[in-house]
């Protein structure tokens, strides 16, 4: 805590921002007022990119002209993190600039401005959404349909079960949010997908960890030995996306698999299954670092 605190009152702004995130993790800590201002002011792109997104992670206000203005400028990496804080903080004038955005090729942006219009909500976000669906084609098409799912509406189930579980790029993705649901049918098909033959690349262990870490978020806990074989694996590479998606499950019965990597020779294996631990006892905890990455 000590250290993270020297850091958040130092020279370097892109640490100092980073230290506010971790934080917070650890307490409700508020950074000063004059470092966002100057952290906003910087000429490091990096740097105002992480400001708001600690805008957004701890709901600062007095910000809202700066990141409307940032949401409108073509680069992704002024707009996408400008989209995330609005969306955390709610704010409904920005609904029409995302409503464009998530229609975007560009998918930083567009994956930003989904995630922003869920968080908004509301009849605007609805009827936005529902007004640009005719029009939409392809990946836009799909993100507005996931958008509708998210917000609980019928039309989005709907049609995410006839076209994007029958689209062969789109069947994981909408299984997965399907899943998350408890619906039966995309349950079925990320089971029938991790029973298919595959190559342990890094690429295809990391699908097949996010399939079973869904299973095993809903309760399904025959899922348990696919993480279990990626945490125990000799490769270092193999083991991280392991823990990675261990930490995602929020499982307990899970706790006393991440016992031998706590201990292993290789530090970052080591502070993943600390952390996995923690995030998996504690929700909060798991929720902040999730909105972190």
């Amino acid at each position: 805590l000590q250290y993270l605190e020297q850091r958040a009152g130092g020279n370097d702004l892109l640490l100092a921002v980073q230290a506010y995130l971790y934080l917070n993790l650890i307490d409700e800590y508020m950074p000063e007022p004059e470092r966002i201002r100057q952290g906003l002011g910087s000429g490091d792109p990096n740097v105002r990119a992480l400001v708001m997104t600690v805008i957004g992670l701890l709901k600062l206000d007095g910000y809202e002209d700066y990141l409307v203005d940032a949401l409108n400028q073509r680069l992704a990496q002024s707009s996408a993190p400008a989209a995330f804080a609005l969306g955390q903080l709610k704010y409904d004038p920005a609904v029409p600039a995302l409503l464009d955005m998530i229609l975007v090729l560009n998918n930083d942006k567009a994956e930003a401005a989904l995630d922003a219009l869920v968080n908004i909500d509301g009849s605007e976000v609805l009827n936005g959404l529902k007004e640009r669906l005719p029009n939409a084609t392809g990946l836009a098409r799909y993100r507005i349909i996931e958008a509708l799912v998210l917000l609980d509406d019928p039309l989005g189930v709907r049609l995410m079960k006839d076209e994007a579980l029958r689209a062969p790029t789109l069947v994981d993705r909408a299984a997965t949010v399907l899943a998350e649901r408890g619906d039966a049918d995309a349950i079925a098909i990320l089971e029938e997908r991790l029973q298919e033959r595959y190559e342990p690349t890094p690429n295809q262990l990391a699908e097949r960890a996010e399939l079973a870490a869904v299973l095993v978020r809903n309760g399904d806990l025959r899922w348990v030995a696919e993480l279990q074989q990626l945490i125990t694996s000799p490769d270092i590479t193999t083991q991280i996306i392991g823990l990675q998606k261990t930490r995602e499950t929020g499982a307990q019965s899970m706790l006393s698999l991440l016992t031998a990597p706590m201990g292993s020779p290789n530090d970052l294996v080591a502070v993943l299954a600390c952390e996995a631990v923690i995030a998996i006892a504690n929700e909060d905890f798991r929720k902040g670092l999730a909105a972190i990455e």
